[in-house]
C-alpha cells in the first residue's frame, strides 16, 4: 500500500509540474491581462480533449491552451441509464478534468465570454483577453429551454422531465415510477387511457436526441406496454436513413406508439398538465400525465451572439474541412458546428482527425490529406436488453464497421450484443481511446473487414444470380404452359 501511494503521489506531482494551470479561481478579476496563445482550444469536452491529445502527439513543440471551466467530465450516454434505472459501471461515468487533460497542455479554468474573430481575440468570464494564431471551438451545445414557454419552470413538477436537465436528471426515473404507481392504482383498463407524451426536437440535427427514443422505449417496457404513448417530433419521417424507416415504423406499430411528425412544441403548463403544439399552422392542445421533452439545442451564449454563426445559430464551417468559411484560422467540431450532420460522439471521432490535419497543415504549411465525410452513428435502446446501432454517412448508408455484407443485415436492429458494447466497450473507447487521441473512428476496422467480407459478397452475388435465373425460367415455363392450354381451347 505504501508503494502504491508513493507511486500515485509521484504521478500527481509529475502531472502538476508538466501541466501549467494558468487560472483556477472562479472570482472575476478587474485587471484585464492580455495573454497570447499560439493555439487555443475552447471547450474541454470529448471534442476539445481529443484535439488536444492528437495535437500533442503530432507536434509536441507547439504550445496548446485549453479553455474549460468545468472541474468534472461526464460520459453523457449514461444519462439514459440513470433516467431509466439501468445498471452501468459508475467508474466509467465521471472523471476529474485535471486527470484527463494531456500533459503539457495549459489548462485555463475559465469560460469564453466574447469572441472577436476580426482581432483574433477572446475575452473570458474573468476579464482576461486572449489573442491567438489558431482557434478551435468545441464548446458543444446547450438545451434551449427558452424556446418553449413554461418548460423551464415545469421541469421537475407534475411528471415533466428531461434527460437534458442534468441538474435534476434523477427526476426522470422518479417520474417513470410515479406513472407506474398511478397505472397500478387506477387499474389496467384505465391505465391505457392515461396519456404519456414524448417530445423530440429533431433526430436529423441532434444524434443525441436518440436518447428521447431510448427513454420512450425503456419507459414503455417498465410500464409493461400498457400505457398510451404519444410521440411528437419536428422531423418529417421516422428516421433520417431512408432504408431504416420501416424498421422504426414497425417497432412503433408493435408497441402501439402513436407517432406524429412535423409537430413543434410551443408551451408547457404543468399546473393544468397540458401542452400546445403547432403543425401546419394549426395549434393543438394535449393533456398529459407524463411528459418527457428533448428540447432544441444551441451553442453557448458567447458563440450564439457572435459573428461566428450562420443563420441556424451554429458555427459556420465547411462541412468537409471544418474550417470557418469566413475566418480561415478558426475551426469548429462537435455539437456547436454547422456540419449538417447529426451530432454524436462517433461523429467527433472522425471530425477530430480532420481538424488536427487541417490545423497542422494550416499552421506549419502543407496540403491537408483528411476530410470529414459526414460519418455519424445513431444508438437507441429498444429495450433494457437490446440496443439498435445505425451508422450513416451524410444521411445515407455507408460501409459499416461490420463490413458491406454483415453491416446492412445487422445494423439498425435491436440486438443483445449491442448492450454489451453500449455499457462496456464504448465507455472504454471513450476514456482510453477518443479522449486520449488513440481512436479516431473505425476507418482502420473498415479496411480490415472489407477483406473478409469480399468473399461473402461474391458468394451472395452468385446466389442472387441463381435465384433470379430460376425465377425467370419458372416464369417462362408457366407462360408456355398457359400458351399450350389456350391452343387446345382453340382447337
Amino acid at each position: 500500500n505504501f508503494t502504491m501511494r508513493k507511486r500515485l503521489l509521484n504521478t500527481s506531482l509529475r502531472r502538476q509540474s508538466s501541466r501549467r494551470v494558468v487560472s483556477r479561481c472562479y472570482s472575476k478579476d478587474a485587471s484585464q491581462t492580455i495573454i497570447h496563445c499560439p493555439v487555443i482550444i475552447v471547450g474541454g469536452g470529448p471534442a476539445g480533449l481529443s484535439i488536444a491529445n492528437l495535437m500533442q502527439k503530432r507536434c509536441r513543440s507547439l504550445r496548446l491552451t485549453l479553455l474549460e471551466p468545468s472541474a468534472e467530465h461526464y460520459y453523457q450516454p449514461f444519462f439514459t441509464n440513470i433516467g431509466a434505472g439501468l445498471h452501468f459501471n459508475t467508474k466509467n461515468f465521471v472523471r476529474y478534468q485535471e486527470d484527463i487533460i494531456p500533459l503539457g497542455v495549459e489548462w485555463m479554468q475559465d469560460s469564453a465570454e466574447k469572441f472577436y474573430p476580426e482581432k483574433n481575440m477572446i475575452e473570458t468570464w474573468r476579464g482576461k483577453k486572449i489573442t491567438y494564431d489558431q482557434l478551435v471551438i468545441a464548446t458543444g451545445s446547450r438545451p434551449d429551454w427558452s424556446s418553449v414557454a413554461g418548460l423551464r419552470e415545469s421541469l421537475g413538477k407534475s411528471n415533466v422531465c428531461s434527460l437534458w436537465d442534468f441538474s435534476n436528471i434523477n427526476y426522470t426515473k422518479q417520474a417513470i415510477e410515479n406513472m407506474t404507481k398511478l397505472s397500478e392504482h387506477v387499474g389496467e383498463k384505465e391505465s391505457e387511457e392515461l396519456p404519456t407524451i414524448f417530445i423530440e426536437h429533431s433526430l436529423e440535427r441532434d444524434g443525441g436526441a436518440g436518447a428521447s427514443r431510448s427513454i420512450m422505449y425503456l419507459a414503455d417496457e417498465i410500464w409493461k406496454f400498457k400505457s398510451r404513448i404519444e410521440f411528437y417530433t419536428q422531423a418529417s419521417k421516422s428516421f433520417p436513413v431512408e432504408r431504416r424507416e420501416p424498421v422504426w415504423d414497425n417497432i412503433n406499430k408493435k408497441r402501439y406508439i402513436h407517432a406524429h411528425y412535423n409537430h413543434t412544441l410551443l408551451s408547457v403548463d404543468h399546473e393544468n398538465q397540458t401542452i400546445e403544439l403547432v403543425s401546419e399552422g394549426q395549434i393543438v392542445t394535449k393533456h398529459f400525465h407524463f411528459l418527457h421533452v428533448s428540447p432544441k439545442t444551441r451553442p453557448v451564449n458567447a458563440i450564439f451572439s457572435s459573428t461566428l454563426v450562420d443563420n441556424t445559430g451554429f458555427v459556420e464551417v465547411d462541412a468537409k474541412t471544418l474550417r470557418h468559411k469566413r475566418y480561415k484560422n478558426i475551426y469548429s467540431l462537435g455539437d456547436c458546428a454547422a456540419t449538417g450532420v447529426a451530432s454524436s460522439i462517433s461523429a467527433i471521432e472522425y471530425q477530430s482527425a480532420t481538424v488536427v490535419d487541417q490545423l497542422v497543415t494550416g499552421y506549419f504549411g502543407g496540403t491537408p490529406a483528411v476530410e470529414y465525410q459526414g460519418q455519424t452513428t445513431f444508438q437507441v435502446w429498444t429495450s433494457s436488453k437490446k440496443v439498435a446501432i445505425t451508422e450513416c454517412k451524410n444521411g445515407t448508408w455507408p460501409n459499416s464497421v461490420l463490413g458491406p455484407f454483415f453491416g446492412p443485415i445487422l445494423q439498425g436492429r435491436g440486438m443483445r450484443i449491442n448492450r454489451f458494447f453500449m455499457n462496456t466497450i464504448f465507455p472504454i473507447l471513450y476514456w482510453h481511446g477518443l479522449i486520449k487521441g488513440l481512436w479516431v473512428g473505425a476507418n482502420s476496422i473498415n479496411d480490415a473487414t472489407k477483406k473478409w467480407n469480399r468473399p461473402l459478397l461474391i458468394i451472395w452475388s452468385w446466389v442472387k444470380e441463381i435465384l433470379t435465373s430460376r425465377k425467370s425460367s419458372g416464369s417462362e415455363s408457366s407462360v408456355t404452359s398457359a400458351g399450350g392450354t389456350s391452343t387446345v381451347v382453340e382447337m
